[in-house]
This record gives structure tokens, sequence and C-alpha cells, in this order.
């Protein structure tokens, strides 16, 4: 399912690009990704179970390609992939019989691919280099495995966005660096269980990236 997404984003990308874009680029970046600890609540026939699962650091790399739609707006396609891990984390259960809580150990781990369409406004433009702002639109592809008492182990697709903003060094007049900060949000969603239904919290990841462009 990803491979036919990439191709048809690439499609889309190679028709826009000769019809209505100038200066067009591609590129890629890397750089240090960070999520906050996500939250799922179980419900079974005979308890219901709270978990907060931790997160932490990781790492996001990605290649765009693009151009410009005018002076000062920049449209982009994004595919990227980002894995951030933790360890274990706590936990209160609910049921006819009482309530506990106590943590767990274990590895948690998420890694998403993103489709996204970018849109860049440049301005302070002068002397070789630019800052800029936007955000894009898309989708994420999500492999999630947590651990702990209630784990989960699934696959499934969420829309997804962006918000970032940073600026770009010109090295000469075909290639610059892109240093920026990359915002992104996942919604919550249902995923099933053997028994039960698990609500996987949103939570938002943090990006810190350095990426390369040249001029085609």
């Amino acid at each position: 399912m990803r491979h036919w997404a990439f191709s048809f984003l690439m499609l889309c990308a190679t028709n826009l690009q000769a019809q209505v874009l100038s200066d067009k680029y591609y590129g890629g970046f890397a750089g240090l990704s960070y999520s906050a600890n996500v939250g799922s609540l179980t419900k079974t026939s005979l308890a219901t179970v709270d978990v907060e699962y931790d997160l932490g650091a990781g790492y996001i790399l990605g290649a765009v390609v693009g151009g410009r739609l005018t002076d000062n707006l920049r449209l982009e396609l994004e595919v990227s992939h980002t894995a951030v891990r933790g360890d274990g984390g706590d936990f209160t259960a609910v049921s006819a019989f009482g309530s506990t809580a106590g943590t767990f150990s274990g590895t948690n781990s998420i890694d998403y691919t993103h489709l996204m369409g970018n849109l860049w406004y440049d301005f302070a433009q002068g002397g070789g280099r630019n800052l800029y702002v936007g955000g894009g639109i898309g989708a994420a592809y999500l492999n999630v495995n947590l651990s702990g008492n209630t784990s989960v182990s699934e696959n499934y697709w969420r829309p997804a966005g962006q918000i970032g903003f940073g600026g770009i060094l010109k090295i000469d007049e075909t290639q610059s660096l892109d240093i920026g900060y990359r915002m992104k949000p996942l919604p919550s969603g249902s995923v099933g269980l053997a028994g039960s239904t698990a609500e996987i919290g949103s939570y938002i990841n943090h990006s810190m990236v350095i990426g390369y462009q040249r001029k085609f």
C-alpha cells in the first residue's frame, strides 16, 4: 500500500512541476525527533484499563520535490519516515473487584510514514538567504508497538498535518541548505485487540531538521 501511495505521489509531483511551478527543486532532510507520552484506554467485559506509554527521542528522514507558485509561495510534496522509542509506562485498571495501579517496563515504538502536501511562505529574502513559515496536510501510515499489561501492535492509516518554520541558506545558484522545525500532530483512533478495543490517544511529534535542496 505504501509503495502504491509513493508512486502516485511522485506521478502527481511530476505533472504539477511540469505545468505550474518555477524554480523547481528536489532534496532530502534528516533530523532529531521527539514525541511526548501517548495514552490508551482499553475496555473489556471485565475491566477498563487506562495506560500511559512512555515515548521519547528518535529520528526523521525524508525527501521533497517542489517549486515556486509565486515569488513568496512554494508548493512542496514530502515523503518522510519518523521513528520514536520509549520504555515502559504506568497503568490504572478498574473492574467490579476494585481498582489497581502500577508501572511496567518494556519497549514502546511508533514508526510512521508521512505523505504530505506542503505550502511554505518565504519572507525576509535577500543576501542569499530567507526565512519561511507554513504547513501541510496529508496522511500517515503508523506501525505502533506498545508494551505492558495491555500491549498494542497495530498498523493503520491516519489523516495528518504539520506546521513548521525555518531558514534557507544558499550555497550557490543551484544548491541550498534548509534548517527548520516541524510539528506533526496525530489524531486519536481505535485499534482492535483480542476481545477488546484500544483507543490510542492523540499526540504530537516535534522534529528539528537539516535539509539539502538542489534546483533542476
